[in-house]
């Protein structure tokens, strides 16, 4: 089997998994705890857009991230990160849109995120 470029991972991601328990009234309430942790990564924007939303105005940025197959990544899952490329270093939230390379057929496998603010 062929071994991921880790060379090129040179970031990392952390991963939460959403919990969904119930209230006392027996409504749904949904809480993420940590999943993965330290997962090496490549991250790269990929586009950027600002909206005005129900009179708010609101920037939306598409992310694609590369990490090595086999990790426990699932498309409920939200992907965090710390981006220092702004000149200092902000924690980034991410929702994850796709996971391309599911059947683990290769190496590397892209997923998909959009981070809305």
């Amino acid at each position: 089997m062929a071994t991921p470029p880790i060379h090129l991972l040179d970031s990392s991601i952390n991963t939460t998994r959403v919990t969904v328990t119930r209230d006392s009234g027996g409504s749904p309430i949904q809480t993420f705890n940590a999943s993965l942790s330290s997962v090496p990564a490549r991250i790269q924007q990929v586009s950027a857009s600002e909206a005005l939303r129900y009179g708010r105005e609101s920037n939306r940025r598409m992310w694609k991230i590369f990490v090595a197959t086999g990790q426990d990544i699932v498309e409920e899952d939200q992907v965090t990160f710390v981006d220092s490329t702004t000149g200092s270093d902000v924690t980034r939230t991410l929702q994850i849109n796709e996971i391309r390379n599911p059947q683990q057929a290769g190496v590397i496998m892209a997923v998909m995120c959009e981070e809305s603010d």
